[in-house]
C-alpha cells in the first residue's frame, strides 16, 4: 500500500482518497475536514444505516469500557471505540440540527458546571 510521509512517520494506515482522476488528495489533508467525511458516508449509506451505525458503535463503547473496568482490556480498544463514536456523532450533526444539538449542550453545560460550583460561567462554545 502506498503511503504519506506523514503516514509512515505517525505509524497509521494511509488511504488515498480519488479525486477524480486527475489527482488524489492524501488522508490526513481529509482530516482537516472531517464535516466533509462524515456528510459523505451519510450520503453514501443513508441515515437509517448511520442510526444503526451509532447504536452499534455505542454498544461496542460500552463493552470496551467494562472490558476495561475489570481489567480484561488495556486502554487502547476503549480509545479505539470513543473515537468511532465520535466519528458517528459526527455524522448526526449532519443528519439533525448542528446548531439545536449545540444549544441543547450549552444547557446540559450550563447545568453540569451549576452542579459543580461554576454557577458563573458562561459557554459561548459547546
Amino acid at each position: 500500500m502506498k503511503m504519506c510521509d506523514r503516514c509512515k512517520k505517525e505509524g497509521f494506515d494511509c488511504y488515498e482518497y480519488s479525486q477524480g482522476g486527475d489527482g488524489t488528495t492524501e488522508l490526513f489533508e481529509l482530516l482537516a475536514e472531517p464535516a466533509l467525511i462524515y456528510a459523505e458516508a451519510v450520503k453514501k449509506w443513508g441515515h437509517n444505516l448511520q442510526f444503526e451505525m451509532l447504536i452499534e458503535e455505542c454498544a461496542e463503547l460500552i463493552a470496551a469500557m467494562n472490558r476495561l473496568k475489570r481489567g480484561r482490556s488495556d486502554l487502547m480498544p476503549l480509545l479505539e471505540e470513543l473515537a468511532d463514536v465520535e466519528i458517528m456523532l459526527g455524522q448526526m450533526r449532519c443528519i439533525f440540527d448542528p446548531e439545536l444539538i449545540d444549544t441543547v449542550k450549552r444547557k446540559k453545560l450550563t447545568r453540569l458546571a451549576e452542579r459543580i460550583g461554576l454557577h458563573h460561567t458562561a459557554y459561548k462554545n459547546p
